[in-house]
């Protein structure tokens, strides 16, 4: 529970200040125009601000995916059960330290690849308006 609670709110007073550094970045001129054309506080959020603040984010949350999927293993520590807890409970047992550790390094490459594929294809998607217009 405090290997959560530790991590959790790490992070999410990290990524809180990320998402308000994003919606910031917006230009003032683009919200007051929305406003001029009618628009309510909340469609402006999703229709002008959110889009342009997910293409400046989405590096920052993928990367911090990344880096929460590395530092479960300081859950290891306090005694979280965990990947890395798991393998020593059987290279213990059967004596293959180098072989469980090998299997552990493939898991957190699979899982770091499959964060990273992930995040490279939402920055696609969200820098496509960018790239019309550069």
């Amino acid at each position: 529970m405090a290997a959560i609670l530790g991590l959790g709110i790490n992070e999410g007073s990290y990524l809180t200040e990320a998402v308000r550094g994003g919606i910031v970045s917006v230009d003032r001129g683009q919200i007051e125009a929305a406003h001029t054309l009618g628009m309510s506080p909340a469609r402006t959020m999703s229709r002008i601000i959110l889009p342009q603040t997910m293409r400046l984010i989405l590096p920052v949350l993928g990367n911090s995916a990344v880096g929460m999927l590395k530092f479960t293993l300081l859950a290891a520590t306090i005694a979280m059960p965990e990947m890395l807890n798991a393998a020593q409970r059987i290279y213990f047992i059967n004596g293959a330290v180098i072989e469980m550790l090998f299997v552990c390094a493939i898991w957190y490459l699979a899982g770091t690849t499959v964060l990273s594929i992930g995040q490279h294809y939402l920055e696609r998607l969200f820098g496509r308006s960018a790239g019309r217009r550069a």
